[in-house]
């Protein structure tokens, strides 16, 4: 079972989210592990003439009152619940995305949760700016969900991708993390891998066609290979107490992880991010873009082994 040991929780809204701060203290009680609250804020501009003086004494009140925050959310919760736990409360002022990120690499943190930022004027998206960059670069594990989620997950996915270019690595990852949180939470669990024949609609016209019983042979053995890597990454966690589903789609898989989780009515969603060429770690491919993009539920990132943050580089 998977067990994170050290856990960052990113405060940058307030009130502080109840919900995700609830679902931090039960996992951190659950893992034995340590909770860090970092509440962040963009700080005041003492370079304004009209803060000059005080400028300082401001940012300094900013963080109290940030600290402050956290001991108001904390408040809420019943003594017990908390009390053989490590709880440590941190304020800081500047990017929150940046000092999340830093914070992890100086502290050891393998797990960073915060409550999903909608941003102002649209429907559909469910993560915001500094969702998204720590999506994209944080080093560990990165949890999000919206406020309103439920106490408990009902039904999660985990998709994979055991022939990527990631490697192995990567899917026993999410396997570990989805079927842990399943066997804690009492939740189903819907494994899915998407799989297609790569240059198929070039292959069955035009100039590159070949005749249908050759292609045919080609998606029969490429869905084969697929199947068998599927079966190998799944079968170690197939004795585990939980309904275990697996789904074997053909399609794309931005689309299908999507359609899954509003057919299921998914609460999480555990996936890879893969770093491509140019700035390791900037961009995280496209089927965790398309899925990030329109998310119907919360999201567990699972970083491949090696990967290295973009902002820990400069």
């Amino acid at each position: 079972m998977k067990r994170f040991q050290n856990i960052l929780f990113l405060a940058d809204s307030y009130p502080v989210s109840p919900r995700g701060l609830e679902r931090a203290i039960e996992l951190a009680a659950r893992n034995h592990a340590r909770l860090t609250l970092l509440a962040v804020a963009e700080p005041i501009d003492s370079s304004d003439p009209a803060l000059a003086a005080p400028g300082q004494s401001l940012n300094n009140a900013l963080q109290v009152g940030l600290l402050s925050g956290l001991d108001e959310a904390l408040a809420q919760f019943d003594p017990e619940q908390r009390s053989n736990l490590q709880i440590q409360t941190r304020a800081a002022l500047g990017v929150p995305y940046l000092l999340a990120i830093r914070a992890i690499a100086e502290h050891g943190h393998d797990l960073v949760m915060k409550a999903a930022e909608r941003p102002n004027g649209t429907v559909r998206r469910l993560f915001g700016s500094t969702d998204m960059h720590l999506l994209r670069k944080a080093p560990c594990p990165v949890w999000i969900e919206p406020d309103a989620a439920l106490p408990r997950h009902r039904r999660l996915i985990a998709a994979i991708d055991p022939l990527s270019e990631a490697g192995d690595g990567l899917d026993r990852k999410i396997l570990e993390l989805a079927t842990s949180l399943a066997l804690i939470e009492g939740a189903d669990l819907d494994v899915i891998h998407v799989w297609r024949l790569p240059g198929e609609q070039f292959l069955s016209r035009g100039r590159a066609r070949i005749s249908e019983t050759e292609l045919q042979h080609l998606l029969r053995a490429t869905e084969a290979r697929h199947r068998a890597a599927v079966d190998h990454a799944v079968e170690p966690f197939r004795a585990m107490p939980i309904v275990l589903r697996v789904h074997f789609v053909k399609g794309l898989p931005g689309e299908a992880i999507q359609a899954l989780a509003q057919r299921r009515d998914a609460d999480l969603i555990v996936m890879g991010t893969v770093g491509r060429t140019g700035i390791p770690g900037f961009f995280i491919g496209n089927t965790a873009e398309q899925v990030l993009g329109d998310a119907p539920c919360g999201v567990l990132a699972v970083k491949p082994e090696g990967f290295r943050s973009p902002v820990l580089a400069t």
